[in-house]
């Protein structure tokens, strides 16, 4: 299983990056990060299932929605790996508006949806 195995290189590389920071404190930001960034890379292969789904179902037409869903993915991931690098700095207020943003960014994105949605419902419930 995935998730077994990036847990615990997860745990290793966390020990090891409580030893450098004791030992070299400098450099033990840079290398967090740097795994931070291969861990989320591993993330996104476990998305490229998501987006082959997502483009059956633009054949169906639904081009709009897989759009809004994609963009909605990369901002989620983007905010989530800024987030957590802030938070890593000691920066915990950047990260949650960071965050806010990000869910923000998000919910202007659906708002076309959600009112083809609406308009929809208001044509099924008027026949």
């Amino acid at each position: 299983m995935d998730v077994i195995k990036i847990c615990g290189i997860s745990v290793v590389f966390t020990a090891f990056l409580v030893l450098i920071r004791a030992i070299k404190g400098e450099i033990a930001m840079p290398i967090s990060i740097c795994i931070s960034v291969l861990i989320m890379g591993e993330a996104l292969s476990l998305v490229l299932p998501l987006i082959s789904f997502l483009k059956e179902l633009e054949a169906l037409g639904g081009e709009e929605y897989l759009t809004v869903m994609l963009k909605s993915l990369g901002i989620a991931i983007v905010t989530s790996l800024t987030s957590e690098i802030c938070r890593d700095s000691g920066e915990a207020s950047v990260a949650s508006r960071v965050e806010l943003f990000g869910k923000c960014e998000i919910i202007i994105l659906a708002l076309p949806i959600l009112k083809s949605l609406i308009k929809l419902m208001s044509e099924v419930l008027s026949t």
